[in-house]
């Protein structure tokens, strides 16, 4: 025992874990073109600008810091609370109103985008083009339609809010790009007129 153990000591071996912090800072730009790639990671960023005018109509500028909240959500990976804010975007701020039309020969109720916002886009346009962008602006509602019943509702419960299945990174992705892509260009043009 004497021979194993060293000055007599019943120890024969002794582990001391030893910490040091290093902050070092990665810029960005280092991160996404040097490090992911050794990591197995490839990306393609995309960079959506944000809404940096706050819209003076309540229900745009309600729209633009759920839409924040979104991205907040994404960020920290809580993807089902960031499908939910973008749900809440759509029906509660963006496709306000909801009307009976007739398709396909039966009447269904339809969310139509708010016609207060309708009427801020087409003052601040042209008036030569005004028409067009009536075209543009039912484009956009069909755009948002369609992701809210094709998309959004595969996740969550549109009615109820209610969680129906967890979404995958790649879908929260898709739909805060199109939402925030179609959020900016109706705040922006909501302004225009005003700044």
């Amino acid at each position: 025992m004497f021979v194993l153990s060293a000055d007599g000591r019943p120890i024969v071996l002794s582990l001391r874990e030893t910490t040091i912090k290093v902050n070092h800072v990665i810029p960005y730009s280092d991160w996404i073109h040097e490090y992911l790639p050794k990591l197995g990671r490839r990306i393609f960023v995309i960079e959506v600008p944000a809404v940096e005018v706050r819209p003076e109509y309540q229900h745009l500028a309600k729209a633009v810091e759920e839409l924040e909240l979104a991205f907040k959500h994404y960020r920290e990976g809580r993807y089902s609370e960031a499908i939910l804010a973008l749900r809440n975007i759509i029906m509660n701020h963006l496709l306000t109103e909801i009307r009976e039309v007739e398709k396909e020969g039966r009447k269904i109720r339809e969310r139509m985008l708010d016609s207060r916002i309708k009427d801020l886009v087409l003052a601040n346009v042209p008036e030569a083009f005004r028409n067009e962008y009536k075209i543009v602006i039912k484009a956009v509602e069909d755009i948002l339609r369609k992701a809210l019943n094709s998309h959004l509702s595969k996740f969550i419960h549109l009615d109820t809010g209610k969680l129906l299945r967890m979404p995958l990174r790649e879908d929260v992705e898709y739909l805060l790009m199109l939402t925030s892509s179609l959020l900016k260009y109706l705040a922006s043009l909501s302004i225009m007129g005003s700044t």
